[in-house]
């Protein structure tokens, strides 16, 4: 059993505790300072991470921001720095980067299985720290540092570090940053003036909850492990990371980008705690453009536009921010501002889904229920809320992206128990739409596709030039969720019958669930799938045929299903091989109609239609 220490006790008078009880997610600037990312005394006009800014009017009374905005820090009274803000009542030091009081949880996690190591601490990762483990566990983490906050003697006071995509444990961005308080901890001051961006390090720490941050204190060693390799921005629609936005509290502590970037409010009232100057502009969206590590001067003017800003997300004074490193994470355009896209249309009307079925809702006309905003989405795509006002009778995704440059996605449901128009609520920059859909009693027409096995339901192996959209799905058409373990996609060379790539389906996911979908497909078509679907990057190509063909091996190595296109292809085809080719067409893909029953024919049970990856076709 791995060993808890205790959480630190906190000293806070009854005012800044009502403060703090407006808001669950309370954090940095004001007389009373609490920083998401810990905290150290900032000096009057000291831009830190970044060229020095002239230094502002001495202030009436002692300034208070030691994350980069409320005018600076000035030392306590006796010229001594405080660690983490002002005094507290008493004058008392305020230690940054504690927890919250009563904040966290004491759950072990994954510690509770694993011996500690020679510094102490429990081998955990990154995302077992955000997701699994509580406060006040000691911990051992590998990460690279993104951005280093320094103090005046070149110490580092505040890291970030993040799993990089080169990493053994890297399982994807969300909840691969933490932040790192390091003025609380034990470490030499030789080792802290050595740590900079792109390093490989281990820490050890104490894991905390810092008024809704997750973040490591008490660092006890740091062991630097040479150069990596810094990961790069990640692409992020700025609606979607703001306060409440779909991505905001997975990305805290993640380097991302944000593309045509318009300031929206050059002096936006101070967050929770805050007070004047701040040093932060607001961006449309709703998030703030801050100066914890560098300081634009002078700041930009309402409707200044940025093509690009980098820095890691940062939650604090109850607010969302962006925190550039450097100047060059900063790029400015003249021009208008860009028009940002909000949402336009939820619907059509009436469109209906039988029990059982999980797929896109149509109406008599055959029209899906889709989301269409009034201009192209911004770089990172569009990520809009779903909420069912019914969840009993129709479940949906949390979100669904519209994918950057187009202007709407098809909103995939599962239709659970038999219910008229269900209100499904659509939410994006502010704009909510409507829609409602029928669960009907369902069909049952000539039975379930496959029947009691897994299908290959689409193939789109040939486009109009480069081949960039090619993917191969794969459909549960069961009552029952299907384990993939020992299932494997093959691609098939129909020359020599030679299979020149295959993919091991449990690495989507463990099981598939009833009704759900698997795609295999190159970037652009898995950046723009939604959930539930589950998703493998094709990484080659698809071959386009005269003949080729795509075969669904189960785990005894039988064959599962199969299909051969442009002419027979022996051990993988079924009955007559499909006729056409997706490439004479525009935007056509070879579709399995799933309201018909499986006659183990490719010619009968597949049709040239629009290619719709994760949302299954039907041929009526």
């Amino acid at each position: 059993m791995f060993p808890m220490l205790s959480t630190r006790s906190i000293r806070v008078t009854a005012a800044f505790a009502l403060l703090c009880a407006c808001s669950d997610r309370a954090t940095e600037d004001s007389n009373f300072v609490f920083d998401g990312g810990g905290q150290e005394p900032m000096r009057d006009g000291q831009v830190l991470g970044g060229t020095p800014s002239p230094p502002t009017s001495p202030p009436t009374s002692p300034p208070t921001d030691p994350a980069g905005g409320g005018g600076g820090e000035a030392p306590d009274p006796g010229g001594s720095p405080n660690p983490g803000g002002n005094p507290s009542p008493g004058g008392d030091p305020m230690p940054g980067g504690q927890p919250s009081p009563g904040g966290g949880n004491t759950d072990l996690g994954p510690c509770a299985q694993r011996a500690v190591d020679a510094n102490g601490g429990c081998p955990a990762s990154v995302y077992e720290i955000r997701r699994e483990i509580g406060s006040g566990v000691v911990v051992s983490v590998q990460a690279v540092v993104t951005a280093v906050r320094r103090n005046d003697a070149g110490e580092a006071r505040n890291l970030v570090v993040q799993v990089g995509p080169d990493q053994p444990q890297y399982s994807g961005a969300d909840d691969s940053g933490l932040w790192v308080f390091l003025g609380d901890g034990t470490v030499p001051p030789d080792q802290l003036t050595a740590l900079e961006t792109g390093l490989l390090i281990t820490l050890t720490a104490e894991t905390a909850d810092f008024f809704g941050q997750v973040q490591l204190a008490k660092v006890s060693s740091v062991g630097l492990n040479g150069q990596s390799t810094l990961p790069a921005p990640l692409p992020v629609d700025g609606v979607a990371v703001a306060l409440g936005g779909a991505r905001a509290d997975a990305l805290e502590g993640v380097l991302v980008r944000l593309e045509d970037a318009v300031v929206a409010n050059a002096a936006p009232a101070p967050g929770m705690g805050d007070r004047e100057p701040t040093y932060e502009v607001e961006l449309e969206g709703g998030l703030r453009l801050d100066d914890f590590f560098y300081r634009l001067d002078p700041l930009p003017a309402q409707g200044a536009r940025f093509t690009r800003v980098d820095g890691v997300l940062r939650l604090g004074n109850g607010l969302m921010k962006i925190e550039p490193r450097e100047v060059g994470d900063l790029e400015q355009a003249g021009g208008p501002p860009p028009v940002r896209p909000v949402l336009e249309a939820f619907g059509p009307a009436d469109t209906a889904l039988a029990a059982g079925e999980q797929g896109v809702p149509e109406n008599g006309a055959g029209m899906p229920l889709s989301l269409t905003l009034n201009g192209p989405a911004p770089a990172g795509g569009a990520v809009i809320n779903l909420v069912s006002e019914n969840a009993a009778a129709l479940t949906v995704p949390a979100t669904v992206t519209v994918p950057a440059g187009d202007e709407s996605v098809r909103v995939s449901v599962t239709a659970v128990t038999v219910a008229a128009d269900v209100e499904v609520a659509a939410t994006y920059g502010g704009v909510t739409l409507r829609a409602n859909v029928d669960v009907l009693e369902g069909d049952p027409g000539p039975g379930p596709v496959g029947g009691d096995h897994l299908v290959i339901s689409e193939v789109d192996y040939d486009q109009d030039g480069g081949d960039a959209a090619e993917f191969i799905e794969i459909h549960n058409p069961t009552n029952a969720a299907v384990a993939l373990d020992g299932y494997t996609l093959e691609l098939v060379n129909g020359s020599n019958g030679e299979v020149y790539d295959s993919f091991d389906l449990v690495d989507a996911g463990a099981m598939l669930p009833a009704g759900g979908f698997l795609v295999v497909g190159a970037a652009p078509v898995i950046g723009a799938l939604n959930p539930p679907v589950l998703e493998l990057d094709l990484g080659g190509a698809i071959q386009n045929g005269a003949p080729d063909g795509v075969r669904l091996m189960g785990p005894g190595g039988q064959r599962v299903d199969g299909l051969a296109y442009e002419g027979e292809v022996p051990m993988t085809g079924e009955g007559m091989p499909v006729q056409g080719d997706p490439g004479d067409a525009e935007a056509q893909s070879i579709s399995r109609c799933l309201d018909r029953a499986d006659t183990n024919d490719n010619l009968a049970d597949f049709e040239l239609r629009a290619p719709s990856p994760g949302v299954g076709q039907t041929c009526r």
